[in-house]
């Protein structure tokens, strides 16, 4: 259970993905626990809240990038707020998970590595392996520890990956532009698959865990993200245009005075718009332009605010059963709704974290309470 959790972590770090992470390795652990005859519950719940940690804390997640971009503060802001909930939530999760392999251990078994190691064979097939191919995520992490600008580090991260490729790989200079342009396909790699019409790569060549792995990115890859974004933006600028927010926001939060009362008004916000609309690209930016004008009225700094929008936006997505989200899981991972969620540790005490430090004001980063006398201006 503790690898079952500490693998999508490292995973979804290094990618900023979650649906990706659980669709990958997440399968591949899920198949292996099911080998050895392990609780599937607990098994799915670490895979789950190991792949958002990454789509939280990662520098290359949209959810990340797209809640500093909704309050206005920098990436590296907005991250390092999130340590403060998130690192402690993960930190105890992977405890209780070790816990429960000492509690309930399950020995490996021939029979649950064969999915494994036929993974890491048409990887090996399709990619050569060097250390100096952990340079494109070492310089994102460590670009976002000493706060430099995101994008000059994003791109340098890219043209190393080029280069390294061009060095390492089979690949050649077109299929480098065509990744960039449309993403990487395993048909690229025609030592392996031969002539793979139509992009259309045999199942006996490259298992389908491996397509959904590597056919991904590209700048096509933000269509979903740039396409909702736009549309988010014209329906702020609309209601913006008739002061509907203000109006809302003031009128729900008369009581909430003070500036915890305001944050945990912002986590149950958050929480309920995402619940109703399934959508977190939506609810960060709708909710984030609610309570901007607030937090500034209450000297709240924003990244309080950023990290609002993902302690219950992006955290409680897996927990509620008709998102978008846990239908992804279900199917993926093969277990039910029911049987994951109170296993789902991360979400569960990053969520209680969340409040508990909205309520008693730490890691909010308040110098004093202010309380306006008129909330309505």
């Amino acid at each position: 259970y503790f690898v079952a959790f500490l693998g999508p972590v490292i995973f979804s770090t290094l990618t900023g993905t979650s649906w990706g992470s659980v669709g990958t390795i997440g399968v591949v652990l899920m198949g292996i626990s099911n080998a050895l005859g392990a609780n599937p519950g607990i098994t799915a719940g670490a895979i789950i809240g190991g792949a958002y940690f990454g789509d939280k804390m990662s520098p290359l997640s949209d959810t990340t990038n797209l809640a500093a971009l909704a309050a206005e503060v920098t990436l590296q802001d907005h991250i390092g707020s999130m340590t403060w909930t998130t690192v402690p939530a993960a930190i105890i999760a992977a405890a209780l998970y070790l816990m429960f392999g000492l509690i309930w251990p399950v020995t490996i078994e021939a029979a649950g590595t064969d999915g494994l190691q036929s993974f890491l064979d048409s990887l090996r097939q399709i990619f050569n392996y060097n250390i100096l191919l952990l340079s494109p995520p070492a310089i994102v992490l460590f670009g976002s520890l000493k706060r430099w600008p995101t994008v000059p580090v994003l791109l340098l991260s890219i043209l190393t990956a080029c280069g390294l490729t061009l060095v390492f790989q089979r690949f050649d200079l077109t299929d480098v532009f065509l990744t960039l342009h449309k993403g990487f396909q395993t048909s690229m790699a025609t030592w392996v698959v031969g002539d793979a019409t139509n992009g259309i790569v045999p199942a006996s060549v490259v298992s389908q865990g491996v397509q959904d792995l590597l056919n991904r990115g590209g700048l096509y890859a933000l269509n979903d993200a740039i396409i909702t974004a736009f549309m988010v933006f014209i329906f702020i600028g609309a209601i913006d245009n008739i002061r509907a927010m203000p109006i809302v926001v003031n009128g729900l939060l008369g009581p909430a005075r003070s500036a915890r009362a305001t944050i945990v008004s912002s986590l149950i916000a958050t929480g309920l718009t995402n619940a109703m609309t399934s959508n977190q690209y939506a609810t960060t930016f709708i909710v984030g332009d609610a309570f901007k004008a607030r937090f500034d009225l209450l000297h709240i700094p924003r990244r309080v605010l950023s990290r609002s929008l993902e302690d219950t936006g992006t955290m409680i997505e897996s927990l509620i059963p008709w998102t978008a989200t846990t239908v992804f899981m279900v199917e993926t991972l093969g277990v039910p709704w029911a049987s994951y969620w109170h296993w789902q540790l991360l979400s569960l005490i990053s969520i209680t974290i969340a409040f508990v430090f909205a309520g008693t004001g730490i890691g909010c980063f308040l110098k004093k309470e202010t309380v306006p006398t008129n909330p309505g201006n």
